[in-house]
């Protein structure tokens, strides 16, 4: 027994000394330049995710994968299809619904899980494709709209040398949006924290009682995807960090959880009533229109033509034919030719930005502190005047200076 101790205490010190990422393999991109020793994990949209070795997660669009690589992947996918249980996570596997331990915030709520989004149908008919993309969306899955485009593209807008070009423009709007993004996530943080409150209030408890039926069923779904919508509009970097690709994967999901939910607590045939009224005319084989309604009553005509086994819109294809294979070069000529006017606009919203957030945390944190409804009321009170002062006087320095471009989008 006496011999037995020391081993007993040397095996975890063993284990540990053990690396542990003992299924690492090399995965390769599909120009043969990049290369990655990672471990198989899962999927996310159509990436996949690899864990390094320092235990952090990485993801690929499966896409920009070697053959090879793509061939490996669909080999641990279908293995884990064979034998789910010993098997690590397939790439089509439902993923499992997240705490708000994924999130930047304790506050931040849990993402439902949504079903794995199909491949997206090559050379489909128009209607096919709107039929696909409308499902999609409603099914939980808005980065669909990324996949609508075609491979070529999207492996364009997702090359490093993009991506370096859009990093001046979007590093430096993430810069200036930051008080804004500090107010927005304080917005969520009530929402999400003072729900009673929010639902007792007077405004509400003097509403018909079939607009609280309304309220109550939407709240949750409708906070958690304002949540969503703030973290992904306001960490673009991603996109330039890793990938367009990886930052829709990453949000698409999310942000489609909440939808979903959202779309599942609507009153029936509300959305059945919307997407009734989405006219698909495809007119040959290459050439259609979509007659979109609007909320004003009115409708919108999107005319789309057959590109590279997708339908997307024209005005679109005239653009790619146009500046296709330069969009790097463009990028970084617009940033270099309007730079001076580019940072003079955000140095203005900065300015502004600064003062709109110091006036919105004077009555935002009352209304967080707030420990009953009393409180709360007066709180929320307090903000609606300030809100209105605000309106009444238009704060200076908010219009972009004249000729400023932001040349991440090619405004």
């Amino acid at each position: 027994m006496k011999r037995s101790l020391p081993l007993l205490f040397a095996l975890p010190l063993f284990l540990l000394a053990i690396p542990q990422h003992l299924n690492a393999e090399t995965w390769t991109d599909n120009t043969g330049q990049f290369q990655i020793d990672a471990e198989y994990v899962g999927v996310e949209g159509r990436s996949v995710v690899l864990r390094l070795a320092d235990g952090s997660t990485k993801t690929v669009p499966i896409d920009r994968l070697s053959d090879a690589s793509r061939n490996r992947a669909k080999e641990l996918y279908e293995a884990a299809n064979q034998n789910p249980v010993a098997a690590k996570p397939a790439m089509n596997a439902t993923p499992k619904a997240s705490t708000s331990a994924d999130n930047q915030h304790d506050f931040a709520p849990a993402v439902p899980a949504v079903a794995p989004m199909p491949a997206f149908p090559e050379n489909g008919t128009l209607q096919q494709t709107v039929d696909f993309v409308v499902a999609q969306v409603l099914a939980g899955h808005p980065e669909v709209i990324w996949y609508a485009l075609p491979e070529d593209v999207r492996r364009e807008v997702d090359s490093a040398e993009v991506r370096e070009a859009m990093r001046p423009s979007v590093q430096l709007q993430v810069q200036t949006q930051k008080p804004i993004e500090d107010v927005a996530n304080k917005v969520c943080e009530i929402l999400i924290r003072k729900k009673q409150f929010i639902l007792n209030t007077p405004m509400l408890k003097m509403a018909p009682p079939q607009v609280m039926q309304m309220v109550q069923p939407i709240y949750d779904p409708a906070s958690g995807l304002i949540y969503e919508l703030v973290q992904c509009a306001f960490h673009s970097q991603m996109a330039v960090d890793q990938s367009v690709t990886a930052y829709v994967d990453h949000y698409g999901p999310r942000i489609g959880g909440h939808l979903h939910a959202l779309v599942q607590s609507a009153p029936p045939g509300m959305i059945e009533q919307f997407t009734s009224k989405i006219v698909v005319d495809q007119i040959d084989d290459s050439n259609g229109t979509i007659t979109v309604p609007k909320q004003d009553g009115g409708t919108t005509v999107i005319e789309l033509v057959a590109f590279n086994g997708r339908w997307v819109p024209k005005e679109f294809v005239t653009k790619w034919k146009e500046k296709g294979g330069t969009m790097a070069e463009g990028l970084a000529e617009q940033f270099e030719n309007n730079q001076e006017a580019f940072q003079a606009s955000q140095q203005q919203m900065a300015q502004a930005t600064g003062m709109v957030s110091a006036m919105a945390n004077q009555f935002l944190q009352p209304m967080l502190d707030a420990t009953n409804q009393q409180e709360f009321d007066a709180a929320l009170t307090q903000a609606v005047m300030t809100i209105g002062m605000m309106q009444n006087q238009a704060a200076p320095g908010l219009a972009p200076a004249p000729g400023a471009r932001n040349p991440a989008f090619g405004q």
